[in-house]
């Protein structure tokens, strides 16, 4: 339900079995899971200045799961809306997860490959935003904007697997529109940016 926002479901926070089925899931023990290792990380490089090698799985997923929320514990310019966007940008976009397979984003993608990585990693954040709030510039309506529109294909920004697709789609380098494109227009237009939009909201709000 969560990577189809736009799909109707049965299976609301209202069902009587919900909570069951989320504990049956095992979501808060791999959530719970993802930040003790990440804290770990911390701690070994921060208290012990020790250096740290992570490599879990194939690297695509757990391995940027943890060290993009080591780099939010450990540096508060990542807990910032612009080091936010950057941390997501080098350790997930450049470093090539693979959005397109993991989020089932088109048809006939292999349902082996689906896996709601990214938005475990924005829960992981969530529940140390709600620990933490104060040490945090952007509040809980950023992640969950994040998220919906990580599934929603509203934008280009969360879509494919490598900048190299993306380039060959001319959606690299980023070029911003004018403002004057903005309005009803940019509903009909595929591949505007997600940071764009969210920009355009900040400068009007």
């Amino acid at each position: 339900r969560a990577c189809a926002p736009s799909g109707t479901s049965i299976l609301s926070s209202h069902h009587p079995k919900y909570l069951s089925l989320v504990e049956e899931s095992e979501w808060l023990n791999q959530i719970s899971s993802l930040i003790q290792l990440s804290a770990a990380i911390a701690d070994l490089l921060d208290a012990q200045g020790s250096s740290v090698l992570v490599c879990l799985e194939e690297g695509f997923d757990a391995t940027a799961q943890v060290v993009s929320l080591a780099q939010v514990l450990l540096d508060p310019y990542y807990r910032t809306v612009g080091g936010f966007r950057a941390l997501l940008e080098k350790d997930w976009l450049a470093f090539g997860h693979p959005f397109t397979r993991r989020g089932k984003q088109m048809k006939g993608s292999d349902q082996d490959q689906f896996s709601p990585v990214f938005l475990q990693f924005l829960d992981c954040v969530h529940q140390i935003h709600k620990q933490f709030p104060l040490s945090f510039e952007f509040n809980d309506f950023y992640l969950r904007t994040l998220a919906y529109h990580h599934c929603s294909m509203r934008f280009h920004t969360f879509t494919l697997d490598t900048e190299k697709e993306r380039c060959a789609r001319n959606w690299l380098p980023y070029r911003p529109r004018p403002p004057s494109t903005y309005g009803d227009t940019l509903n009909q237009e595929p591949h505007a940016s997600l940071w764009e939009y969210i920009d355009h909201l900040n400068k009007h709000s």
